[in-house]
């Protein structure tokens, strides 16, 4: 068995990934996470709604934003997230 630990250092202006499962079907949804310094911010995105969730200091912060209009985009959702865990960050600092 081999096990591979890597170590890696979050940009300040963070990166975000998402991935669409089940495409093309009636069961597609998207997933993905967006990463900064202080944590991760998970994604869920089904079309008519939207979960960000987000573990900072001992707690779990969650959003969802649901009767959307219109679908986001991959960029959309990974904006959404980096300002909802910067906001996060902000109020628990103060």
């Amino acid at each position: 068995m081999e096990i591979f630990n890597r170590k890696t250092k979050a940009e300040k202006k963070g990166y975000g990934c998402i991935s669409t499962i089940n495409q093309n079907t009636h069961r597609e949804y998207r997933n993905g996470s967006f990463s900064f310094e202080h944590g991760d911010v998970v994604i869920y995105d089904e079309p008519m709604l939207s979960s960000f969730s987000f573990f900072y200091k001992g707690y779990n912060y969650t959003r969802v934003i649901s009767k959307k209009r219109n679908p986001y985009t991959d960029l959309g959702l990974v904006r959404i997230a980096g300002k909802f865990g910067r906001e996060i960050v902000l109020k628990n600092n103060l």
